[in-house]
């Protein structure tokens, strides 16, 4: 997938996935339209797509999937629908939540049933949005050939903030030179052709240099490589940093602290074409990332060195200009890198094979490669998406036997493994490449068969659904830690003690805490949706105090909040039925919980609690 489809995917999913959020304003920071989806299910059957979507271990996936996870109206929906039209708009201020209408055209039929998410029908207009009487759907600006057309109004976002927030954000786009994004993505027999534009931005990028290139092999898994101005780079963060207390002196003081060099030393050697290359490998590819070598990097290479290998650090820079030095491994890192000096450049590598080839001086050769950059590009990306389908088809069994999956897990996971391995084939590389013109930054791929195609083809609403969970999930943690800090604040002014009970909270906190934060997004109607668990003044930071009832997540799992604020999902309904005990006990009302108190449970699992005296 290049970054243009990712980017354009992962804004089109989090657009429509901010469903559960509440509050409205104008004007619109996100606006999505797919004008045209029988056309572009038209364009996809003319190519690469079709004989992708007609795989029988897709088919036998789609089967199975709605039996496991999905709503099976979402299928029959997704493959009904001829347009799309959505916005997103900033709320009235700071402390509201973003705003969507989203209309979905259908012809007359049924739809999936969206508990607590206000839709109906108008007409030929499903109307989704998170307020009562979403009006006409809205009106979103189109192009006569493009399948999706994402437009980001980032000075819209200001229309949310208090007014110091907007005066700071307004200076961070100014010294980006950003103030909107176009995202353009059309359907071509070959896959997709992305066009993503960044008028006005000024990111400190130069032309690659072709040099940097030499020795990279022809087959690569993939090839990222970005042409840095240091200076620029230099000014552009003594912008960034002008009004942040501290300051650029502040900054450039930690860094010094922190890795030994000053923070203008590191980002000025940041100069030229830097290169991230995966090859193939079992179990993974191997990585190799190059940065031109001159005595201000070999400056920054010895002061990163002494910080991993204390003493070590003038000894290596000297070896690895003879030959790879091992670096040091860090806890849990499953890759050894080498390091090594050539001539022109520094090369931290995994593949010994390749650390080996760069090294060399005489490995001058730069490559004929379907993956070379274009003369001029400032940055550039290829995938070959075979090889990381194959990849993630083969770690997915891996993963399954890691976390103990259940036999329907593992069923479900053989069928995409299945699907994986026969897409693969089917993949044409993804390639990006980034250029400047007369009016700022454009970033153009090709051949993204694995990017937006679920648009058109089906597969994207259902996707939808697991996403805004995930969205509902995020906020739902939000809202925790803003009870949890009031019930600090509270503890700060009453000898540390925690308030009695939610609604003693609420109280202290006098209308700073709305009705809102109190319920699960996406669920007004559930009652208790969050339960208390009052903590003994001496709780340890890991104590589980608040607790959502997994039945907002069809019991799936609970959103926890911890005595020290910080916040984590858990599986399964044995941490809320073990807080539900504790909350109902005396001691709950008068001294608080103890750690002590929970049930052992494995800490493995994400239940985080003590065994019983």
């Amino acid at each position: 997938m290049s970054i243009a489809t990712a980017c354009a995917r992962s804004c089109a999913a989090a657009l429509i996935t901010v469903l559960a959020c509440a509050g409205e304003a104008a004007p619109p920071i996100l606006s999505l339209t797919m004008p045209d989806l029988a056309r572009t299910r038209t364009r996809l059957a003319a190519g690469p797509f079709k004989n992708l979507w007609d795989l029988p271990a897709l088919q036998r996936l789609r089967t199975a999937l709605p039996a496991n996870e999905f709503d099976p109206l979402w299928w029959t929906v997704a493959e009904r629908a001829q347009e799309v039209r959505a916005t997103l708009v900033p709320g009235r201020t700071a402390s509201d939540e973003p705003g969507i209408t989203c209309g979905i055209r259908l012809p007359a039929g049924p739809q999936p049933a969206l508990p607590g998410t206000p839709n109906r029908r108008e007409g030929d207009w499903w109307l989704v949005g998170n307020r009562e009487g979403a009006a006409a759907p809205p009106s979103t600006p189109g192009d006569a050939q493009a399948d999706m057309r994402l437009l980001i109004d980032l000075l819209a976002a200001r229309e949310g903030m208090t007014p110091a927030q907007a005066t700071s954000y307004q200076a961070v786009l100014g010294q980006l030179g950003l103030s909107r994004i176009e995202v353009l993505v059309t359907a071509t027999a070959q896959g997709f052709h992305d066009l993503v534009r960044l008028p006005g931005c000024t990111l400190p990028l130069r032309p690659l240099d072709r040099a940097a290139f030499a020795g990279i092999p022809a087959t690569v898994a993939s090839v990222m490589a970005i042409g840095i101005d240091g200076a620029g780079l230099e000014r552009l963060m003594r912008g960034l940093l002008a009004d942040v207390p501290g300051g650029w002196a502040g900054a450039d003081a930690d860094a010094g602290k922190e890795m030994g060099i000053g923070l203008g030393q590191l980002l000025t050697s940041c100069d030229g074409t830097i290169v991230l290359v995966a090859t193939p490998g079992v179990p993974v590819p191997g990585l190799t990332l190059t940065v031109p070598a001159n005595a201000q990097v070999d400056a920054v290479v010895a002061a990163l060195l002494e910080r991993v290998a204390p003493g070590q650090a003038a000894r290596m820079v000297q070896e690895a200009r003879q030959q790879s030095v091992l670096l040091p491994s860090g806890r849990g890192m499953p890759l050894l890198f080498s390091l090594r000096r050539s001539a022109t450049r520094w090369i931290v590598s995994s593949d010994p094979v390749l650390v080996e080839t760069l090294g060399a001086n005489a490995a001058e050769t730069v490559p004929a490669s379907a993956w070379m950059p274009p003369a001029g590009a400032l940055a550039h990306a290829f995938i070959d998406n075979r090889t990381y389908l194959q990849l993630l088809a083969g770690s997915m069994g891996m993963a399954n036997a890691a976390r103990g999956a259940s036999r329907e897990q593992i069923a479900v996971t053989s069928g995409i493994q299945q699907t994986l391995s026969a897409a693969a084939g089917l993949m044409p590389p993804s390639l990006l490449t980034v250029t400047r013109d007369s009016s700022g930054l454009r970033a153009e791929g090709d051949n993204n068969v694995v990017g937006p195609a679920p648009i058109g083809a089906g597969m994207l609403l259902p996707a939808i659904m697991l996403v805004r969970e995930s969205a509902r999930k995020a906020t739902a943690g939000s809202n925790l830690r803003q009870i949890a800090l009031a019930m600090l604040a509270y503890g700060s002014e009453n000898n540390d003690a925690w308030p009695k009970s939610l609604e003693q909270t609420k109280q202290w906190a006098d209308g700073e805490l709305s009705d809102k934060i109190f319920q699960y997004p996406g669920r007004p109607d559930h009652v208790a949706p969050i339960l208390y668990v009052r903590p003994h003044p001496a709780a340890k930071a890991i104590q589980p105090v608040l607790i959502t009832d997994p039945a907002c997540q069809r019991g799936k799992g609970s959103i926890v909040c911890y005595a020290d604020g910080h916040i984590a999902s858990v599986k399964g309904t044995a941490l809320w039925e073990e807080g539900k005990r504790l909350a109902a006990l005396p001691k709950a009302a008068h001294e608080g919980i103890a750690f002590a108190d929970w049930a052992a449970i494995n800490t493995e699992t994400g239940l985080p609690v003590a065994p019983k005296p």
